[in-house]
This record gives C-alpha cells, sequence and structure tokens, in this order.
C-alpha cells in the first residue's frame, strides 16, 4: 500500500529532500515534493529521512517506519446452503482481532440466513484485510408421509415421498 508522507513545518519551506530508507526502489527512494508518496518494496523496518530548508538554513528529521505485510483473509466462494438450515464461515486462525458484519468478534461464525456477510480482520501490526461471501439459500423441498399409522404385522403398507425429487434415502437404505 502506498504510504503519504507530509511535511509540516511551521514556516513554508523553500524546497525539501525525502530519503525513505528503501534503496531496492531505485530512483523512487528519493523525493522532492513536500507532500509525497511512496511505495514500499518489501516490509521490514526503515529509516525515514527529511531535509528541509527554510531561508538558507538546514534542518533534519528521522523516524523509523515497519512496514509490514497485510494479513489475507478468504471466507470462500459465494455458496449456496438449505432454507433453515446452519452454515459456518471461519476467518482462520492467527489474526489479533475480528470483525463480523453481524457484529460478532469471533473467527467462526454460524448463521441460518441467507445474504452477503463480510470479515475484517487485524493482524499485531494492525494492518487488516477484509473479505466478502455471498450466501444464497436452496428452498427445501417439502415431504409429507402422512398421519402416522397402526397396522399389524406382516401386512405391507406403501409410502409415497412424492414426485420430482433429486433424489430419496428412506431409513431402511432404500432409494426410491
Amino acid at each position: 500500500t502506498p504510504t503519504q508522507f507530509y511535511e509540516n513545518s511551521t514556516t513554508e519551506p523553500d524546497s525539501v529532500f525525502w530519503d525513505f530508507g528503501n534503496p531496492a526502489s531505485g530512483a523512487e527512494n528519493y523525493s522532492t515534493e513536500f507532500d509525497p508518496v511512496h511505495l514500499f518494496t518489501s516490509p521490514g523496518l526503515f529509516n525515514v529521512k527529511l531535509k528541509v530548508w527554510i531561508e538558507g538554513h538546514e534542518d533534519v528529521a528521522s523516524k523509523f517506519f515497519n512496514v509490514s505485510v497485510p494479513p489475507i483473509v478468504n471466507l470462500g466462494d459465494d455458496t449456496f446452503f438449505c432454507e433453515g438450515d446452519s452454515y459456518t464461515m471461519d476467518a482462520g486462525p492467527g489474526y489479533e482481532s475480528y470483525a463480523w458484519s453481524t457484529g460478532d468478534t469471533t473467527q467462526t461464525i454460524t448463521v441460518q440466513t441467507a445474504g452477503t456477510y463480510w470479515v475484517e480482520v487485524y493482524n499485531d501490526d494492525d494492518c487488516n484485510a477484509i473479505d466478502t461471501l455471498l450466501l444464497n439459500a436452496y428452498e427445501k423441498p417439502s415431504v409429507n408421509l402422512g398421519s402416522d399409522l397402526e397396522f399389524c404385522e406382516g401386512v405391507l403398507h406403501e409410502l409415497d415421498a412424492g414426485s420430482g425429487h433429486a433424489s430419496y434415502l428412506w431409513s431402511t437404505g432404500d432409494t426410491t
């Protein structure tokens, strides 16, 4: 992520010279802009120096910047679940904090409603990442086997779950 720097002298400088302490960035390691933007080439600790010239006088300031790797969070692909069931989303372990669109602050949440959900995670360096998941619901099929039956042993009764379902699985193991 590019970092914005600001020169904030109480008197307007004649000129400035920034050294971002990032030689791997080549010519981009230096700037004469008053409020430059710099993209650090890798994580690490960088000593950023600023030289300011005001009315012929030079002043130097420096500060160390810790550039961290942002976290990566992945809730997976948008998906479907069966209406009325529950669905668990997991942002993954190892983050300093979690903030879900539901208000939860845990690694995982379980929901029972279709919708768009997001999580924002923070690592130890206070860097963040966000991911979103669209959860769609399939309507559950309706099955009615009728009223409970009492009958004598040896007498056969046919149960009918209805037609048009993609598959069937009875308590006996039958799939018809």
